[in-house]
């Protein structure tokens, strides 16, 4: 199985005739042999996943899947023979047949439990003993409290014991129950369900994982033509973008769904997934067999002045990449993991891709890459060259000094192709951001701000006129929305989050006076912030001139 596996491995990105016929006859073969040992398994199985994304003909696609199916057999086989040695192979890989031990916030672990209520239960809790007992007590109905004070139990897991038997699914069934008052604010309740830190056990041959994850898809894109190598960026952002796809609230929830359980299988979670806005949710085909999910977040989770939409992208069907993008006026800061398993293939390509989505539907004058992103105390970025990923794609280091040091290091790269830069100059190469400008943005960085340089701001504002008091500001900022007329008419619970977004408006006095056309502009943004859609919100904050120029001087602000 090892000659095997090398010589399908050395052919999963060649689509040549000789090529295929190799791949057609290892697929129809035995590739899982009597002997397999649990490092071939793991290997095939995400070379399967490889070829199913980047399939040469429907027939290989057909051979693939059954070749899956039996891989992912075969692992469920070997991994309850229970060998310590296989068990760390799989450790941690979200393949079908290993367990997730993990901790996720309240909303991911009860909807998990809503959806898959034998997939999950409580594994165990991370946090002090006396504080994770104290904080489930007060939760309690007061009715019966006092009977658990009194009773002298010394540890939580002896009072889920007692009160839910030791049964571990009911025992999470009534830790759940205990968060899900209405009385308790929504905030209040993340913090103490934080403090539990609660460990759950996900029961992969119960929910879909990455052996299986997908959605339904469309018609399949065959390679049959190879891969695509080059991309030329500014091209692509220029290409119009197709129509957004159009889906029913079932097949919206599908999506939603996918997107949390192939985090939730990688231990990762994100708030877009977490707490994606059904009503905010986009999917736009690009072409190749890929789609790209866009999500906004539910009213109550989102930022108070930039917009966080995140994303999903599906290769026929198999979830592909994720990440996001944090929009804020005219600038557009993306994070981007393609899946382990499908890298070596046309990721430059969906890099692009991904950038026309948001390019089109934001209006970004220009993207940024953080230092985090592209390396810096980021041990794989350095690992995969990530600074000469985005390099490639036309994204430059802000400072001078910087752009010196990669040109220099690029040239030296395309006389000797293949080599690879010192460790010690990508660790500097990355101390920075980088920023890519399509053609014809070059002023914009001339009135760049974030939302570092904003908070900022506002805190420095507040200590030199306010002597710190944070209630008179706050106090200020609502007298000054109150006279500007652009507050507008929403129930009480709304307006709370709408008086966050107005401590970024009156800062300075002057800039309490509006023209009747800048209040009603600056109103539907108040207004599609916290009722209607961010992505809708992002769109207007990039076209709308007065609310940058506020925020463009609030971040000058000495």
């Amino acid at each position: 199985m090892k000659k095997a596996l090398h010589t399908l491995q050395s052919l999963r990105t060649k689509y040549e005739v000789a090529a295929l016929a190799e791949k057609r006859q290892l697929l129809k073969s035995r590739l899982i042999t009597a002997n397999a040992t649990a490092k071939e398994l793991f290997e095939l199985h995400e070379l399967l996943l490889f070829i199913r994304a980047y399939p040469d003909n429907e027939e290989i696609l057909r051979l693939a899947e059954q070749c899956q199916e039996k891989c992912n057999n075969a692992i469920q086989r070997i991994l309850r023979k229970r060998s310590s040695s296989t068990q760390r192979i799989f450790e941690n890989t979200g393949i079908i047949g290993t367990t997730i031990t993990g901790c996720f916030s309240y909303d991911l672990v009860s909807w998990l439990h809503h959806q898959y209520p034998t997939a999950i239960c409580f594994d165990s809790f991370g946090g002090d003993v006396e504080e994770v007992y104290a904080h489930l007590l007060s939760l309690l109905p007061a009715s019966i409290r006092e009977h658990y004070t009194d009773h002298g139990y010394t540890t939580a897991e002896e009072w889920l014991q007692t009160s839910a038997s030791h049964n571990r699914y009911d025992q999470l069934k009534l830790i759940l129950s205990l968060f899900s008052s209405e009385q308790l604010h929504f905030r209040q309740r993340d913090a103490l369900f934080d403090r539990l830190q609660l460990y759950v056990e996900i029961d992969t041959t119960r929910v879909p994982c990455r052996s299986n994850n997908s959605i339904p898809r469309p018609a399949v894109y065959y390679h049959e033509q190879g891969l695509i190598r080059k991309t030329d960026l500014n091209t692509i952002l220029q290409e119009a973008l197709p129509e957004e796809k159009n889906l029913s609230h079932e097949e919206k929830q599908q999506y939603i769904a996918s997107i949390r359980l192939q985090l939730l299988s990688l231990y990762r979670e994100t708030d877009p997934g977490t707490y994606a806005d059904i009503n905010d949710l986009h999917v736009y085909h690009v072409g190749r067999g890929m789609e790209i999910v866009l999500q906004g977040m539910q009213p109550e989770r989102r930022n108070p002045i930039d917009a966080y939409i995140g994303f999903m992208a599906f290769k026929n069907g198999l979830p592909y990449a994720y990440g996001g993008a944090w929009l804020l006026g005219k600038m557009a800061k993306i994070g981007i993991n393609v899946f382990p398993s499908f890298r070596g293939g046309e990721s430059a390509w969906f890099f692009a891709q991904l950038k026309r989505v948001y390019y089109q539907q934001f209006n970004p004058a220009y993207f940024v890459a953080e230092p985090y992103q592209i390396g810096r105390d980021n041990p794989e970025g350095i690992e995969t060259g990530a600074f000469w990923f985005y390099y490639r794609l036309g994204y430059r280091p802000m400072q001078n000094k910087l752009q010196q040091l990669a040109a220099e290091h690029w040239k030296k790269m395309l006389a000797q192709p293949g080599k690879k830069s010192p460790v010690k100059i990508l660790l500097q190469l990355v101390e920075d951001e980088m920023v890519y400008l399509p053609s014809g943005n070059e002023s914009a960085l001339k009135q760049k701000f974030d939302t570092a340089g904003l908070s900022h701001a506002i805190t420095s504002h507040i200590r030199k006129r306010y002597k710190g008091d944070i209630g008179r500001f706050m106090a200020h900022s609502k007298a000054c929305l109150l006279t500007s007329g652009i507050l507008p008419a929403l129930k009480a619970d709304k307006i709370n989050a709408i008086e966050q977004l107005s401590q970024y408006l009156f800062i300075e006095d002057d800039l309490i006076q509006f023209t009747v056309d800048e209040r009603k502009s600056i109103t539907a943004l108040l207004l599609e912030k916290n009722i209607g859609s961010d992505c809708h919100y992002a769109r207007l904050l990039s076209e709308n001139k007065k609310m940058q120029e506020i925020l463009y001087r609030l971040c000058r602000m000495k």
